[in-house]
């Protein structure tokens, strides 16, 4: 009886090295969470009826492999389109401006596969933004490109 259940565990131990390892199942969800996928993302809205803009979009051409982000922050208006560096991280990309006499800081973060989470003080402290893909620019289309 013994040896027939040894001899059951030896044949059944290929079949259990077939299948994915947790490790595997581990790796592959790290890697498809951690992915922004390409696009434009935004928050922005009319906040007055005398046609006042705010909120923030950026453009990732690439997702998480884009080289450039080009974003508009809109302060009652959209201004001006900028661009700066992108750099990858663990969990998505982060860059680097100037609002006025302020440098931000931003974290950019997958949120699904149709959105990414924005992260940085904008000086009224540490704030998280949801911005939701766009069907093409909002801000950027009344910005000013560079």
């Amino acid at each position: 009886m013994r040896l027939r259940a040894l001899a059951l565990a030896v044949l059944a131990l290929p079949l259990a090295a077939c299948g994915e390892s947790a490790e595997d199942r581990r790796a592959e969800t790290l890697a498809t969470d951690t992915v922004i996928t390409p696009g434009v993302f935004g928050d922005v809205r009319q906040v007055s009826e005398a046609g006042e803009l705010q909120g923030f979009e950026i453009s990732l051409p690439q997702g998480s492999n884009s080289a450039t982000v080009e974003f508009v922050d809109c302060q009652g208006r959209c201004d001006e389109v900028k661009q700066a560096e992108a750099r990858r991280g663990l969990g998505g990309i982060t860059f680097v401006y100037q609002r006025g006499d302020r440098t931000i800081d931003v974290t950019v973060q997958p949120d699904g596969p149709d959105a990414v989470t924005v992260s940085a003080d904008w000086g009224d402290g540490f704030e998280q933004r949801r911005l939701e893909r766009t069907d093409g620019p909002v801000g950027a289309a009344m910005g000013q490109r560079p």
